[in-house]
């Protein structure tokens, strides 16, 4: 269950990373900004989904 979930996120956050990394490609000038975001909202995404499976067992 927990590799299933951990697999599916890996594959969001690589999707989302190239896509975002297109998007700075347009706007330099915001790169470090998108990468600072897209870094902690995978951190969030990834401790929350931790603690509800944590919770469940």
């Amino acid at each position: 269950m927990v590799k299933e979930i951990s697999s599916f996120l890996s594959s969001i956050s690589h999707t989302a990373q190239r896509k975002l990394s297109k998007i700075a490609e347009a706007h330099e000038q915001h790169y470090q900004d998108i990468l600072s975001f897209m870094h902690a909202s995978t951190v969030l995404v990834v401790g929350f989904l931790l603690f509800i499976i944590i919770n469940q067992e």
